[in-house]
C-alpha cells in the first residue's frame, strides 16, 4: 500500500476532511506531499510537470521540494539513530504504528535532554538541484468513495488549488527577484 493510500485511509485525513477549517491545522498551514498526493486545503503538492509549467510553477515546485527534502532527511536521521525503523516486519499494522511512535517519542526525549540529533550546519545548507525529490503520480489510486466523502474531497481540492495558486503567484519570489533582493541588501549594507 503506498503513502497516499495509507494517508487517505488514516484518521488524520478523516479529521482534516470533516473538521471545520482551522480546527486540526491552521488555515495557513498544510502538510507537504509529493506528486502522488492531491492538492487540498490541507495538503500541498507540486504541479504535475508536463513540460509546460510556467517559471513561477517551476519555482513553486523547487521550493516545495526543498521543504520535503528536509522532512526526508529527518526521517533518514531517525532511521540512522533507530536502525530498527529500517526493517520493521510486522503483521499487525497497529504494532507498526506503536513501534514508530515509540521511536519518535524516544527521539524527542533525547533532543529535550540535550543530545543534538540534527546538524544545524547541514540544516542551514542550501539544497542543490540534484538533491530535490520528485514523486510520481499513481493514477490507479482511485478508491470507491461514498458520494458525501467525494463532495468534501472535491471542495478541499478546490480550496487547495486556490491556496497553491496564491502561494505561487503572490508569496514566492522568482529566483531573479530573490537575487535582486539580495543585491539590494548588500547595497544597503555599504
Amino acid at each position: 500500500m503506498n503513502d497516499r493510500r495509507v494517508f487517505t485511509r488514516s484518521p488524520l485525513h478523516h479529521d482534516l476532511l470533516h473538521s471545520p477549517p482551522g480546527l486540526v491545522i491552521g488555515p495557513d498551514e498544510h502538510l507537504v506531499g509529493d506528486g502522488a498526493y492531491v492538492v487540498t486545503s490541507f495538503m500541498m503538492a507540486p504541479y504535475a510537470n508536463n513540460g509546460h509549467l510556467t517559471e513561477r510553477q517551476l519555482n513553486f515546485n523547487k521550493k516545495l521540494s526543498q521543504c520535503r527534502v528536509r522532512v526526508e532527511n529527518a526521517f533518514a536521521k531517525a532511521k540512522g539513530k533507530w536502525r530498527r525503523l529500517k526493517f520493521l516486519h510486522v503483521r499487525n499494522p497497529r504494532n507498526l504504528v506503536e513501534h514508530v511512535t515509540a521511536s519518535f517519542v524516544l527521539h524527542n526525549f533525547l533532543i529535550r535532554e540535550g543530545e543534538q540529533m540534527i546538524d544545524e550546519a547541514e540544516l542551514a545548507r542550501p539544497i542543490n538541484d540534484n538533491e530535490m525529490l520528485v514523486g510520481a503520480i499513481d493514477e490507479q489510486l482511485i478508491d470507491d468513495v461514498p458520494e458525501a466523502e467525494r463532495v468534501l474531497q472535491d471542495a478541499a481540492e478546490a480550496r487547495g488549488e486556490e491556496k497553491r495558486l496564491f502561494y505561487t503567484d503572490h508569496l514566492l519570489p522568482l529566483p531573479e527577484e530573490e537575487e535582486r533582493e539580495d543585491d539590494d541588501e548588500i547595497d544597503g549594507d555599504l
